[in-house]
């Protein structure tokens, strides 16, 4: 499989102060890998720096076989990067429609409001309701409904169970995969819940992030389970 995404040695952090150090990590085309580690670790800097939300201190990113490092996000986003934040950052005070009709790629068609519904068909029933009204479920699948219709080449999605009930955590995931065996997208899954990258068919690869740091990566099955288990619990300073 050809690599989508190489990142190499970046850091990046907030006001000076670097949260992630020397991370590396690298997305094929079709594949999805996983960063997993506890709160604080520093997984929502390092896809944010990825995405360029966040500006490098060091290191660099190519995606296409092309350096984007100094990119700005919205160029990323034209490239084919689009990052669903954690907290979704929709707009509340417009309809369902309207949400996905900004995000939606200049050349978006029938084709693909078409795929938008049978990858998340309850929202054909929300289309005209203000976003801000729906359920927590129901808002993160706009949330993704949004990225997938910019027809990204890579998808990260920053903890997309967050404060969510288990059984509407189940339903996205669902979605989720579905929309992995469905669309050519590359995907980079940020997960605070453990049990979703080990699932079946979600993830090829995972990143073990710890203090700012990768400090394992491979096969989800592969990972030596007393490491991840301490990257959740907290072995070490918080990052």
């Amino acid at each position: 499989m050809t690599v989508l995404l190489q990142v190499s040695k970046i850091s990046a952090g907030y006001s000076g102060q670097s949260v992630i150090r020397d991370c590396s990590l690298e997305a094929k085309v079709g594949g999805a890998i996983a960063i997993i580690g506890r709160n604080g670790a520093g997984k929502t800097t390092l896809v944010s720096a990825i995405s360029g939300r966040l500006p490098l201190m060091a290191g660099g990113v190519s995606f296409a076989g092309k350096a984007i490092g100094k990119l700005p996000a919205f160029r990323r986003s034209r490239a084919g990067i689009v990052h669903v934040p954690q907290g979704r950052e929709m707009f509340a005070r417009l309809t369902v429609h309207e949400n996905l009709s900004v995000a939606a790629h200049a050349d978006a068609d029938s084709a693909d409001w078409d795929r938008v519904f049978e990858l998340f068909p309850v929202l054909k029933g929300r289309i005209h309701q203000l976003a801000g009204t729906l359920s927590g479920g129901e808002q993160q699948m706009v949330a993704l409904a949004r990225a997938v219709m910019r027809r990204p080449s890579l998808m990260i999605l920053d903890e997309p169970s967050l404060g969510l009930a288990p059984k509407v955590v189940e339903l996205v995931f669902d979605r989720i995969r579905l929309l992995r065996s469905t669309l050519n997208t590359t995907l980079i899954l940020v997960e605070q819940q453990a049990r979703w990258v080990w699932e079946p068919g979600m993830v090829d690869h995972a990143y073990v992030l710890v203090d700012g740091a990768i400090v394992a990566d491979g096969r989800p099955e592969d990972l030596p389970e007393d490491l991840v288990h301490d990257s959740y619990l907290g072995k070490g300073r918080t990052g």
